[in-house]
């Protein structure tokens, strides 16, 4: 919405409420291209079709990432610097494919905790990790988790589809073959809880606060 424009909040409440958030800065770059050189992949393993479903937005802009069939860890990463020592929670909205789990994870920063979160996209439940998991219609799951990052330092959030409700990568590179869920809506913020969707496309994006 536009400035001075009030935000009313629907999520577990048919009449609504004013939806009131402090300031938060969406970090990841191009939040909803996965194609995007900014996100990388396992140089094999996975194939991502742009535009492939209805996003939670309503309209055709949501990615598909799929196993081809040549690696075990099917994945895409996006690397980042955080100059911060706090807590972040990083943010994906997910629809389950032909794959029912989704794994997401922060790598690479030293001293970080709670580092690997499994959902079960079907039974919309945590099944590894402590995350959270918010129903928002159509099949779509907002999946979150906060990590504690203890030193300053460059690592990398990823997300995979998952094998099973505890492990991440598939037994073979056949087992991954065409196993799929669909993403939209990526966000790292500074903060111990996740606030609503900024989209971003190249650079970070702020919101005041209300």
């Amino acid at each position: 919405v536009g400035n001075g424009i009030p935000r009313i909040d629907f999520l577990g409440n048919t009449q609504g409420a004013l939806l009131l958030e402090p300031s938060r800065t969406n970090s990841f770059l191009y939040s909803e291209d996965y194609t995007n050189s900014v996100w990388t992949t396992f140089a094999s393993g996975e194939t991502i079709v742009s535009n492939s479903i209805i996003s939670p937005d309503g309209t055709l802009n949501a990615d598909t990432l799929e196993g081809d069939g040549t690696a075990t860890n099917v994945y895409v990463r996006q690397n980042i610097t955080l100059t911060t020592s706090t807590d972040y929670t990083f943010s994906i909205f997910a629809k389950k494919g032909t794959n029912d789990f989704l794994a997401i994870s922060a790598e690479g920063f030293s001293g970080a905790t709670n580092t690997l979160l499994i959902f079960d996209l079907n039974n919309s439940i945590v099944t590894n990790g402590t995350g959270n998991i918010e129903n928002y219609g159509n099949g779509w799951l907002r999946c979150s988790f906060t990590t504690a990052i203890s030193t300053d330092g460059t690592g990398r959030f990823l997300i995979y589809p998952a094998y099973n409700g505890t492990t991440r990568g598939f037994p073979t590179s056949s087992d991954a073959n065409g196993q799929n869920i669909y993403l939209w809506g990526a966000q790292l913020e500074q903060s111990s809880y996740a606030t609503s969707y900024i989209p971003t496309s190249g650079s970070a994006v702020t919101r005041v606060a209300d």
